[in-house]
């Protein structure tokens, strides 16, 4: 795991933050197939994993097997008990100003059409962002109600 996880909690919000499902081409096994070269023992496609990643909204829980959901929650406890154990590496960096949360010590601001925005890894914005309308963001537009329309 070491030589394809450099970091165990980018891996793990990796695992975290989206659906995993069986490999297509192995179909969850992890095993290479028959026609492939005999000295290639892990499926290729999923590097020996039995998961394929996917987008969100691209497949159902449903059509996750629950296989596929052990294997995952195996690897994210395994990543998990990394995490808490590594030592922490240089200076500690305080929480993430928008939400509070310490799960994310990447957090930056990046520019944005001219706007500042607070992201919690250069791309997925904080929550808190007060830009994007934040406990501390800005005013909600003012109400219009209808006149009524004559008849």
């Amino acid at each position: 795991m070491d030589a394809r996880c450099a970091d165990p909690a980018e891996c793990l919000y990796l695992l975290t933050s989206r659906p995993w499902a069986d490999c297509v081409k192995c179909d969850g096994s992890g095993w290479a197939g028959e026609d492939v070269d005999p000295m290639q023992i892990f499926c290729g496609y999923c590097e020996g994993s039995g998961l394929n990643e996917y987008g969100v909204g691209q497949i159902t829980p449903n059509q996750i097997s629950d296989r596929a959901k052990e294997r995952l929650a195996a690897y994210v406890a395994a990543l998990r008990a990394r995490v808490v154990s590594a030592p922490k590496r240089g200076l500690a960096r305080p929480a993430c100003p928008g939400c509070g949360s310490d799960r994310f010590p990447l957090w930056t601001r990046v520019l944005v059409d001219g706007l500042m925005v607070l992201t919690h890894d250069g791309d997925l914005i904080c929550p808190g962002d007060p830009t994007f309308g934040g406990l501390t963001g800005p005013e909600s537009r003012p109400r219009v109600e209808s006149a009524g329309v004559a008849a």
